[in-house]
């Protein structure tokens, strides 16, 4: 079976021990699905939105109301300190949606730094992938953490699917936190509140699959276990990753500050 990033296509949601509701309006389709059995998979809350359309202006609403949502679920206050995090390699474009948000994030925690006043404090780093650090994700994460102690991390991350549908069409919220890389059989220490020490929220877009993914989907194979493991992007993938990253910084900085 493909391996995939997103709970909607990993789970069976006829289950015991998994709860989902589903609502469709004005072209997205929202999924929420609770796991309360961890031999199903991790025990939490996966919001799922769905959309044809990344120019579609109602996904930004929904995207920041169920962000709100589950913040608000996880004991997010006014008062509260939040570190933004892009995972992901800058030098490959369906791997770079995490470092592009961080660029666009409202940062402010060196204003109180400063001594001057902010309505949230927010921080944000682009932390690399361990080729170019040698350094495991968590572990940096984990060190500015203990240096600066937010309350909240916020991560972004580009993710696999096992379907061509999902496919830059999807994107994934979750409390449950994240295994950087797992999609491709790459799986760096996870990032969760017991790796961590405080809630994370993970936000998730997949934009790459594997080659038989395409091939079952779109003609009849005999002999599925001779074509090579491959993983692959779509041609548009620059515009893709432009646009999805300028409307999840938008999403982010919305359900932070309101603005």
């Amino acid at each position: 079976m493909n391996l995939s990033d997103l709970m909607i296509e990993a789970v069976d949601i006829k289950k015991n021990g998994v709860v989902t509701n589903v609502e469709k309006k004005k072209n997205v389709t929202i999924t929420k699905i609770d796991v309360s059995d961890k031999n199903i998979g991790e025990i939490g809350k996966y919001i799922t939105i769905e959309f044809d359309d990344i120019m579609n202006k109602s996904i930004r609403k929904e995207v920041v109301s169920l962000l709100r949502e589950l913040l608000d679920e996880n004991g997010l206050k006014i008062n509260s300190s939040i570190l933004v995090v892009g995972l992901g390699n800058e030098r490959s474009t369906p791997d770079s949606l995490g470092p592009l948000v961080i660029e666009n994030i409202i940062v402010t925690r060196h204003l109180e730094v400063l001594g001057l006043n902010s309505n949230r404090v927010v921080s944000a780093i682009k932390p690399g992938v361990m080729g170019e650090t040698g350094i495991e994700t968590k572990d940096i994460i984990k060190g500015v953490i203990d240096k600066i102690k937010p309350d909240f991390l916020i991560v972004i991350d580009s993710l696999k699917s096992g379907s061509l549908k999902r496919l830059n069409k999807t994107i994934q919220l979750t409390d449950t936190g994240i295994h950087p890389g797992s999609g491709v059989a790459n799986k760096r220490e996870k990032l969760d509140k017991n790796t961590l020490g405080i809630p994370v929220i993970a936000i998730g877009v997949p934009t790459v699959c594997d080659i038989k993914t395409i091939i079952n989907e779109s003609v009849e194979v005999d002999n599925i276990e001779n074509i090579p493991d491959m993983i692959i992007t779509p041609k548009e993938i620059d515009f893709i990753v432009d646009k999805m990253s300028d409307l999840i910084s938008i999403c982010i900085n919305k359900a932070l500050y309101d603005v």
